[in-house]
Order: C-alpha cells, then structure tokens, then sequence
C-alpha cells in the first residue's frame, strides 16, 4: 500500500525493510527516546513482524525524494471503540529541522482520520522529550495523561483541521502540489486483503474516491 501527498510517499513497511528499521531503532538516538530502550535483536524483530494485524496495524516507511527517511504507524486500531495508537521517528537526522516531519504529520494524519474513519488517535512520548512534545502540540495534540514519566497526548480530527488547515492550504498553494491524497495498492503481499476491506470499510462510511485508475485511488481532503 503506497499514499502520497505533500511530496511524501508513505509505503508498506515489508520483510525487506526489517533490517534497516532495526538498525536504526537501536541507534542510541532513537532507543534514548522511546519509552522500550533494550536492543532489539533480528529474531526479536521477525517475531514482531508476524505479529502484525494487518487489519489493526498499519506501519509505513517514509520516502521523500526517493529515500527512506524513516517509520510512521498507527496500531491497536479498534473501530468499534474509535481508538487508535500512532507514532513515528526519523532516522535521517538530517530532515529534523526541515518542513519532512511536519508535512508527514500532516499526511499521517489526513491517512487516519479519512480512510480509517476514526475521530481520535493518541501518542505516548517521553515527557523528557520536550522537543516531541511541542511538535506534536503543534499538530493539534493535547496531554490527556502524565505519569511523570510518559505523556499521554490525544489528537481529534477536529483538532487536527483546527490547528494545521491554513498551514496545510498554504503550502498546497505556494508548492502547486495537489490536494488530493493518492492510496495505491499493489506492492506488499497483503494488498488484496488490504484493498477489499479497506475500501468496502470506505463505502460503509460512505467515503468515496473522487477518482481512480486501476488500484489507485485520489481522494479529496476537505477537513
């Protein structure tokens, strides 16, 4: 599954990847700021892979300018409940002080609250991070939850278009990008399962694509 947007290009996170994923999340970086800081071995890793559900799990490498940047998700979705748990790193420092993040945001969010339907996510950071914790204010997140340790933060769809719809139009606007978001399926094994219940889910939630050739699918985003 491919969904572009904002001159970024999010992809099924594949049994090719896993190294490169596990490598970086044990970089001292990236572990230092995860709430689990143990090393992750590669039988460890496989093991999490299979686990995935591939209907409540979505986890998706970051592509800008034809490079993997880093790892977006969005777990332990659960539609009867409206709950969802999302996340993301970078393991190219270089992008941190750029627009990549925030535009990802952006995408990652626009992908949850459209085609997954749902009304709220949240996020767990470390309250140490003060830097994730800004930035994701910025994106609309409130703190629900502090344990001293880790912030719980809570994001609605109508938080989310709040804080971020003028940001959002006006770089669509000096970028002449397109507003529509682009979903492909095709390139990971488990796009026929994807695609059949994703878009018959679309259907009962009466979303429609405004366009589609083939197993590609532009959609508008009017929140």
């Amino acid at each position: 599954m491919i969904i572009e947007k904002y001159d970024i290009r999010l992809r099924s996170l594949n049994e090719q990847d896993l190294e490169m994923v596990r490598v970086a999340r044990n970089s001292d970086y990236i572990r230092n700021r995860m709430r689990l800081r143990s090393i992750i071995s590669e039988d460890q890793q496989q093991q999490w892979y299979r686990s995935l559900d591939p209907a409540r799990d979505v986890y998706m490498i970051i592509e800008y300018d034809g490079k993997a940047r880093g790892i977006v998700n969005v777990k332990n979705i659960d539609y009867s409940m409206d709950s969802s748990e999302s996340g993301l790193f970078f393991w190219d420092t270089g992008v941190l002080q750029s627009f990549i993040p925030v535009i990802t945001s952006w995408l990652a969010a626009e992908s949850g609250y459209l085609l997954l339907g749902g009304q709220q996510t949240q996020i767990h950071v470390l309250k140490s991070n003060a830097t994730a914790i800004d930035f994701n204010i910025n994106q609309g997140y409130t703190v629900v939850s502090d344990d001293g340790e880790v912030v719980l933060m809570q994001q609605t769809k109508k938080s989310f278009s709040a804080v971020t719809l003028k940001s959002r139009l006006s770089f669509l606007q000096s970028t002449l990008s397109t507003s529509q978001l682009m979903l492909h399926f095709g390139d990971h094994e488990q796009d026929d399962f994807r695609e059949k219940n994703l878009m018959n889910y679309l259907k009962l939630i009466e979303v429609t694509p405004a366009r589609q050739s083939g197993r590609t699918f532009w959609f508008d985003v009017d929140f």
